[in-house]
Order: structure tokens, then sequence, then C-alpha cells
């Protein structure tokens, strides 16, 4: 039976660690066993041969500095709150590839299960946040965490240097969103999966939300607060927000019925004002289905009928983010 060749794994740290212990003296031979690196693999690494970062077997789809920003941008989105990071980096990829050109495998330019976790065995660091930002995601909710997620939020919000935000209630945002069927049986939906996607929520940042602030004169840099399972974020977004001074912090997983205004006190006399409006749009046109060319201005009207300014008030009196002053306060939610 052939003998089979035992692949030794080390991470780039480990390399550099003992690329520096060789640079103060220390032989090859010491260096490699002390960092479980092959001999040779070490001396070719010292002498310049081969970058620190070469790996073996085939190229990567990414260079490694492509794969280095990513990292770099999911372990920044994670320390907002962000506690997923599967969805957004297939799409963050997937923009890449598109924007790139570049020949790949992937099936419509986006990867798959085995490069997701081919990406994770080259970045160790990232699968770690990870695994602790699942388990967050996933917890139930009760005060105590609660308190603790207001205290990360005081912790971000001091190491961004926006504590001036937060005591101006004009540069606080909240987004959400939610599914308005075409047919009062919900059978179709405007987004694909019914659900937003990263590309739509792109445009609502860069067409509308960004535009209107520029023309209201607000004062930048604002807080725009969003759902912390959002799975629509991407690398790309991200990098505009940076560029225009928006920055995008998560609400805590799971518990939108208590911190999401639009929750408490929003969407439910909307959903009815929107059903209503399907049953009056049919009687107005002989029972003619309701089209995507007519769901805008329906919606339109449906909003100024079901939303009033002391609905949306009431819903942020019930949700509450903390001034510098209120930081060790809660509402009494529970």
């Amino acid at each position: 039976m052939p003998s089979v060749k035992q692949i030794k794994k080390y991470s780039i740290e480990d390399m550099q660690h003992a690329l520096d212990a060789v640079r103060r003296g220390v032989s090859v031979s010491s260096a490699s066993k002390q960092y479980k690196i092959p001999r040779i693999t070490l001396l070719y690494k010292a002498k310049g041969k081969y970058a620190v970062n070469c790996r073996m077997g085939p190229e990567t789809t990414l260079t490694s500095i492509e794969e280095d920003i990513l990292v770099k941008w999911l372990l920044s989105i994670a320390d907002a709150g962000f506690p997923a990071i599967r969805v957004q980096l297939l799409d963050s990829v997937q923009i890449i590839m598109q924007k790139l050109d570049r020949p790949n495998k992937f099936k419509n330019n986006r990867p798959g299960k085995k490069w997701f976790s081919c990406f994770l065995n080259r970045r160790p660091q990232l699968s770690e946040r990870l695994t602790q930002n699942l388990t967050k995601s996933r917890s139930e909710v009760n005060e105590e965490k609660l308190r603790k997620w207001f205290d990360e939020i005081k912790d971000y919000v001091k190491s961004k240097k926006l504590e001036d935000v937060f005591e101006d209630p004009k540069r606080i945002f909240n987004t959400d969103e939610t599914a308005f069927f075409l047919s009062p049986k919900g059978i179709k939906c405007l987004v694909r999966k019914g659900w937003m996607t990263g590309q739509s929520f792109y445009e609502f940042v860069t067409n509308i939300f960004h535009p209107w602030i520029v023309a209201n004169n607000v004062k930048v840099p604002v807080a725009l607060f969003v759902d912390g399972h959002s799975s629509h974020l991407t690398m790309e977004l991200s990098n505009f927000c940076v560029e225009n001074q928006i920055e995008l912090i998560a609400l805590y997983p799971n518990a939108t019925h208590i911190l999401q205004p639009l929750d408490v006190s929003v969407f439910h006399p909307l959903k009815n004002g929107w059903k209503k409006g399907i049953q009056k749009f049919k009687m107005d046109n002989e029972g003619r289905k309701l089209k995507r060319g007519n769901f805008g201005p329906l919606l339109k009207v449906v909003m100024e009928q079901s939303i009033k300014p002391d609905i949306i008030t009431n819903g942020f009196r019930a949700w509450f983010i903390p001034s510098r002053q209120q930081w060790n306060t809660l509402p009494q939610i529970f």
C-alpha cells in the first residue's frame, strides 16, 4: 500500500513567528521544530524564495490581499453587532466577482459551501468570531443580555467617537424590512424569495436614504440602526457608508419586538391599511389584480392614510437608544 503524504498545517502567524526567530539567530531546524513547520519550507521562506503567505495547492479564486480585505471588513461589522457573516461574505464575493469579471468556478459568480469552509480554514480568526456570533444570534432575549448589548453599544460609540451623534435625535435613524403581497392571500412578493436582498438594500441606502440626508442638510456622521439578523449587508454597502459617514449598527438579534420602532408600532397599522388598499383597488378596477406598476402609488396612499406622526412618535418612545447620561437605564420592557 503506497504511503500517504501528510500535509502539515500551520498558520501564517506561526510562520511569521518562526521567521522572526530565525532573524534573531535561532537555527532553522530549531524554529522548525518549535513552530511545527517543515524545515525546507521555513528555509525557502527565510531566503525569500517564497512569500510568507504563499500556500500549497491550487491558487485561490480571490488573491491573498482580497481575502485580507474581506476578513478585515467582516471583523469590523462583527464589532458593530452583526452576528452572522456567511451570507454577507458570499454576497460580497459575488459582487466582487461580477465587477472583476474574473473567470471562476462559482455558479453565477457566487461561492458555495465548500469555498466557505475552505475560506474559514484559511482564516481561523474569522472562524472563531463566527462561532461566537452564531451563539449570540441564537440565544434567547432577556434583560441581562439587553443590558450587556447597551454596554457594548456604548463602548462601540466611544471607540468611534460618535457620542455627539447620540445627543442629536435628528442624526439617529432606523430601518427595517417587511413584505407586501400583491394579492390578499400573499402569493406574490416584490423581491426575490420575498425578502430584502443585498442589492436592493444597497440601492435603498445609496439612492434614497443618503440623498435624503444630503437634501435635508442632516449633519454627518449619522447612525443607522438595522436588524441584527441583517442578511443584506455587503462590503460594497459598508464601503459606501464609510465614505459618506453613515455608521451602520446592528440591533440585538431576536429582539425586534422590543427594540425595533417599526415592529413596535408602525407595521401593524400599515399592514392593515395595505389589505384595505388592495380591496379598494380591486373594487375600483373591476377585480383587476394589482401589478408591480401599481404598487408604488398604492403604497404611498396607504402610508399617508395609515401612518400618522403620533404612531411614529410612539414607536420611537417605546424604543430606547440611550444618551451618554442614560447608558445604565433601560425601559420597563420585561
